[in-house]
């Protein structure tokens, strides 16, 4: 069986946080590979002597090699095949090494679940526990999505049927400050549906600006808005009261009716008032120049 002299034969090594059925396929579809590819059982007996050094390299323990590699023969046949459950309800939980036992458990502390008939019937036969991947290094240093080359970025609307928000979103990848005069470009593609950013209002008539902040997705801030705006309305106080009353003042019509949108900047969910901070400062959104009275505000 030939490979090229750069192969390392980096397999998963056995201290990962996998589950241990993970790693012991690994072994039996490597096996299992080998038999299909050699065709003479004294080549596929040599391989398999190589591949158990690959593995005890990568920190496997010697009887799970044997036993993997013993379920496979030179004629290609399964040795040994456990019985897969696959119509079981499943039970998808993120992998963690002391969670190994949690089928056994399962199984242990089934017939608390079957002493009700309607339960019963939901687990039955019993469930399949199935593992979704935790969170690496890697996760953190590598995007599994990459952006286009070609992306676009500015404040744009969704587009979204039924959404709220576009009809006040205004689409640019610049927004100006209304006191200093100064332009600033935007460096991320925003919509509606984005979360983690900062925001500028601008009321329409007198053009006075207001910085803000969310870390959900700025559809629900804008809920939040029309909600406190509708009790302001009905004589409720709301908080930030004091946007609502310059909406509300002479030669205006509401805060809905009145103000424009603009996302402008991405935020970290860890301290979302940082950047905040700095744009409201930048852009001079303090009262009295602007609509911002304090930090939080």
């Amino acid at each position: 069986m030939y490979t090229k002299p750069t192969d390392r034969h980096q397999y998963l090594h056995y201290s990962s946080s996998h589950p241990d059925h993970t790693k012991k396929s690994i072994i039996y579809s490597q096996t299992l590979r080998l038999s299909r590819l050699c065709s003479k059982e004294k080549d596929f007996i040599q391989h398999k002597k190589e591949i158990k050094s690959w593995f005890l390299k990568r920190g496997y323990p010697e009887w799970i090699i044997k036993t993997e590699m013993n379920k496979v023969n030179f004629k290609y046949q399964r040795v040994y095949r456990r019985g897969r459950m696959t119509n079981g309800v499943p039970l998808v939980i993120t992998y963690h090494p002391l969670l190994k036992s949690v089928s056994k458990l399962i199984q242990n502390y089934l017939y608390l679940l079957y002493m009700d008939k309607e339960v019963k019937k939901v687990f039955s036969p019993i469930p399949m526990v199935s593992f979704r991947s935790a969170r690496k290094i890697s996760s953190y240093l590598v995007r599994a999505k990459l952006y286009p080359l070609n992306r676009s970025v500015g404040s744009f609307k969704c587009n979204k049927t039924g959404c709220k928000v576009c009809i006040n979103v205004i689409e640019t990848d610049t927004f100006t400050s209304t006191v200093t005069g100064k332009t600033y470009k935007i460096n991320h593609q925003f919509d509606c549906d984005e979360k983690c950013l900062v925001y500028l209002l601008t009321c329409n008539h007198c053009k006075k600006q207001y910085t803000g902040q969310t870390v959900d997705r700025f559809r629900l801030r804008w809920n939040n808005y029309k909600c406190c705006s509708r009790k302001y309305d009905d004589g409720i106080l709301v908080k930030q009261q004091h946007l609502y009353d310059h909406f509300n003042d002479q030669n205006h019509n509401g805060f809905v009716q009145d103000v424009s949108i603009i996302f402008i900047d991405k935020t970290d969910p860890s301290d979302p008032l940082k950047r905040e901070r700095y744009w409201r400062d930048t852009l001079k959104t303090l009262a009295p120049n602007g609509l911002n009275i304090s930090e939080s505000v």
